[in-house]
């Protein structure tokens, strides 16, 4: 049976050494990949993140184990073989493969999602992944290859889009090779013709069933089968009864469940011929996406899977916090992927209906006004607006935030921060001389570019022009409601709202990533205020590592007195000074641009 490894990992999650697998695998040298970390063990042997030197992108590299008998050997050849002669966006590349210091190994292309084991799928998403995975599917068959061991495990995620791809394609053989007695794959994906036939009869319909299986187990969130002994699975292959995906999600359209059921009947005579078949017969979104939401939830606007809002369909929730729901949304008339902010619904009705009012006007007149403004480190809005009552707007996908990365992984580099640094205030730089305040530089809005080569501001919901009274005439308060990121002015009697108080965030965000923790030492939100008004912790004190000038440019942007801030100019000018003179030096090394670098 297959022992599945997954390689879409977080890379930013930490691993063993590469010599800790000195004694099992070799770890091969091989000329234009540079080994990064291990993401992944198998029976077979490892995977590595690499750097391909000559794409200049992320691959992953699978290692065999020196143990592995020649049927092991055969398998990883035929997987490259199999890879190299598929070339569709539904199935993973090989970019090479090949012996290096005595290992054998495959260098394949690195998606960064993880699998879809143990996930269950929103209307929208299980609509696309049947779209692309019979497609997949479809075009393996249709050069003569049988995967054989389709399941949730093997179907893998690339972050920036959610395109999905078969992968491990070490049990494919050609459909026309002489059958053997020998049963390859995962048992509660095989169809009862291959485990009770002799030879086993592997087939298009084989794969099929699989593909049914999975995607049954997609939209469910839970095996099809949750046999204790193999017996019992054997007997359910054989015989048992597929329950009704309807009855188990009363939601899932009835077109969809029923392709699904048919995939995965038992009897092969009852499944359709062919995945080409199945894709002919997939709905189209207009078709099945008006099921999604309930009454009230239309009535008020509120995103939910399935709903249309504007020109989005709304997908899976991403994330959430007291005051914001985030959805990846797709385009309906080109398919484009983005991110979806909605304010949440308990959150924005609990309040009077003249604030309301106010809110939806204020946020989504602050990202008309940004706008207007273009520049490489501001994430772009792509829309924005009122769905019933809640306002939205609608951003492209992008990685992970600095906070993020700063629970995950720790503090930066200080070369690191330095173009954190940079990024932000060429942001701002922008949107000053444009007249407008961003209001929110946080440590959780400065995000990873979605091609992982830099960083970029997003979040201008708050944004004003400079030198806006801090209250709307009708009582409104222009400020963001959140004191955790707060310039000390804000909530100390400014009437204003002036550039400083971004030069004050990128002083904040600066720190965090140094520091790994804020600039005050008080757990209290209203104790660490008042700290925070008297100037905080010094960096050097509670980063002693980073150097001086670093840490004296951090705490003059951390003023609590916005007269003494330099502007957003001057500071990046001052953090590319830094920058260069350690550069003189070469302490900044070769990998200085990656947004993940490490001393």
């Amino acid at each position: 049976m297959s022992n599945t490894l997954h390689h879409g990992s977080d890379p930013a999650i930490s691993s063993p050494s590469l010599a800790a697998f000195e004694s099992t695998v070799r770890v091969p040298g091989i000329t234009q990949v540079e080994l990064k970390e291990l993401i992944g063990t198998g029976a077979f042997g490892v995977v590595f993140r690499g750097h391909h030197r000559v794409l200049d992108a992320s691959v992953a590299v699978k290692v065999l184990a020196t143990s592995n008998s020649q049927q092991a050997v055969d398998s990883l050849l035929r997987e490259a073989r199999v890879m190299a002669r598929v070339d569709h966006p539904n199935v993973l590349r090989v970019f090479d493969a090949g012996v290096s210091d005595g290992q054998l190994y495959l260098v394949l292309e690195y998606m960064d999602g993880g699998s879809l084991e143990g996930a269950q799928l929103s209307i929208p998403s299980l609509l696309s992944a049947g779209r692309q995975l019979l497609s997949g599917l479809q075009a393996l068959h249709e050069v003569g290859v049988l995967h054989r061991d389709i399941k949730p495990a093997n179907v893998l995620v690339r972050k920036s889009d959610g395109r999905l791809k078969l992968a491990d394609l070490g049990m494919a053989m050609d459909s026309a090779a002489r059958r053997t007695g020998a049963i390859v794959g995962t048992l509660a994906y095989m169809a009862p013709e291959i485990l009770f036939e002799q030879p086993p009869q592997y087939g298009p319909r084989a794969d099929l069933y699989a593909l049914g299986i999975t995607l049954a187990e997609l939209a469910l969130g839970a095996p099809m089968c949750a046999a204790a002994d193999l017996a019992s699975l054997l007997a359910w292959v054989r015989e048992g009864e597929r329950q009704s995906l309807r009855k188990s999600r009363p939601e899932l359209p009835k077109v969809i469940a029923n392709l699904i059921e048919r995939m995965m009947d038992p009897r092969i005579e009852r499944r359709p011929n062919s995945a080409g078949e199945v894709l002919a017969a997939w709905p189209a979104e207009d078709d099945v996406l008006d099921v999604a939401a309930s009454d009230e939830a239309s009535a008020k606007g509120e995103a939910a899977p399935g709903r249309r809002i504007g020109p989005w369909i709304v997908g899976d929730e991403q994330h959430r916090n007291e005051s914001w729901r985030y959805y990846a949304v797709t385009h309906r008339r080109t398919g484009a992927s983005a991110r979806l902010a909605q304010l949440d619904a308990a959150f924005f009705f609990s309040r009077s209906t003249a604030r309301r009012d106010g809110w939806a006007q204020l946020l989504t007149s602050g990202v008309a006004l940004a706008w207007n403004v273009e520049h490489e480190c501001l994430l772009p809005s792509l829309d924005w607006g009122v769905s019933g009552k809640l306002p939205y707007f609608v951003y492209p996908a992008a990685g992970r935030t600095v906070l993020g990365l700063v629970h995950s992984t720790g503090p930066f580099a200080e070369h690191t921060a330095v173009a954190v640094g940079i990024a932000l205030a060429d942001a701002l730089t922008a949107l000053h001389e444009a007249g407008i305040v961003h209001q929110m530089v946080r440590p959780d809005t400065v995000l990873v570019r979605a091609d992982g080569r830099g960083w970029v501001l997003g979040w201008p919901v708050h944004c004003v022009r400079a030198g806006s009274a801090d209250k709307h005439p009708d009582g409104i308060d222009l400020r963001p409601l959140a004191l955790e990121g707060a310039a000390p002015e804000t909530y100390s009697g400014a009437r204003t709202i002036e550039t400083a108080v971004d030069v004050w965030g990128i002083g904040l965000v600066l720190y965090w990533i140094l520091a790994g923790r804020p600039p005050e030492r008080s757990e209290s939100l209203a104790d660490r205020l008042q700290e925070r008004a008297k100037g905080g912790v010094a960096l050097r004190e509670a980063a002693p590592e980073i150097t001086a000038p670093l840490c004296a440019l951090v705490d003059s942007l951390l003023s609590p007195d916005p007269s003494r801030r330099m502007t957003a100019r001057q500071c990046g000018a001052g953090l590319r000074l830094i920058a260069e003179r350690w550069r003189a030096m070469g302490a900044f090394g070769r990998n200085t641009e990656s947004p993940l670098a490490r001393p």
